[in-house]
């Protein structure tokens, strides 16, 4: 899941509370954040060996994190923590909650009860991609789409890029219309900047901000509220992904398809009209702009 995702499924859990986001925040976005010191998604996302699920990755997080290097962190793994060696995948293992939790009893409850949301989410969303998307033959680079489609490991990370960017856009105007939180890349840079700015040394601030980026779509739509038309079975994908992501799953195959087929109706609809007129039929991408205020 990406970070902006992330950010966004903790304000609806913290209910738009601030203070507590920010008391959350230094250890929900630890996972992905210290990656940057140890390379392996796996250490930090607790994953399973896909020939021995009762194996797993791990490692101890720092307690201080504000003062976490490089070294200091390269010296823990070496210390305590244990690495699966694996053939490479685009889709990462099974995260265990509970390896978690065994092995970083040191932690204090802010930075425990983070990184357990964090894992959460990851555990529900990697479980509605392995819905939308076939993973079975992932270790031969065969992944097949919701479409029937064949890729192969580069394919299907643009493709689950796709997908995040979809969803990150619907998720932003949800926590819009509940929250009234416009979660656009000023407020990304601003508030939860500074918020990881606190926490975080500099170079680990720069390194997870430079990953939080907004697509433009989704900008467009949060300042034009009410504008862009909505399917209900992507709202519902959104809602069921963190309590059930096998229908969040079902719900968001059955919006492509909605979407496809609305496609196809409109080619097959601009095609007649052409072949009886002649003419192109103008598209909304071809008339002038509105912002509500008149024209641009």
């Amino acid at each position: 899941m990406q970070t902006k995702e992330h950010i966004m499924y903790l304000l609806l859990e913290c209910n738009g509370n601030m203070e507590l986001v920010k008391t959350l925040l230094p250890g929900f976005l630890l996972p992905d954040a210290i990656r940057m010191y140890t390379r392996n998604r796996e250490y930090s996302h607790f994953e399973a060996d896909p020939k021995n699920p009762k194996e797993h990755s791990y490692m101890k997080f720092p307690v201080d994190l504000k003062n976490m290097t490089k070294e200091s962190i390269e010296a823990g793994l070496k210390k305590d923590a244990y690495l699966v060696v694996h053939d490479p995948c685009v889709i990462g293992e099974e995260t265990s909650l509970e390896v978690f939790l065994s092995t970083n009893k040191h932690l204090p409850e802010n930075l425990k009860n983070g990184i357990y949301l964090h894992l959460s989410q990851d555990r529900q969303f990697d479980t509605f991609i392995r819905q939308v998307i076939d993973c079975s033959k992932r270790y031969d680079d065969i992944f097949i789409n919701s479409n029937g489609e064949k890729m192969d490991g580069g394919q299907c990370r643009k493709y689950i890029g796709a997908v995040e960017d979809e969803i990150a856009g619907i998720l932003a105007l949800k926590v819009q219309k509940e929250l009234g939180i416009t979660c656009d890349q000023n407020w990304f840079d601003t508030v939860i900047g500074n918020m990881i700015r606190d926490a975080y040394p500099e170079e680990l601030t720069e390194n997870t901000c430079k990953y939080i980026k907004i697509h433009p779509d989704s900008e467009n739509q949060l300042h034009n509220l009410g504008t862009i038309p909505r399917q209900k079975s992507m709202d519902r994908a959104i809602e069921f992904m963190l309590d059930d992501p096998e229908k969040a799953a079902d719900a968001y195959k059955t919006a492509i398809s909605i979407k496809q087929r609305e496609q196809c109706d409109k080619e097959s609809a601009f095609a007649k009209y052409e072949k009886q007129t002649g003419k192109v039929p103008i598209t909304a991408s071809d008339e002038p702009k509105q912002d509500g205020r008149g024209m641009e």
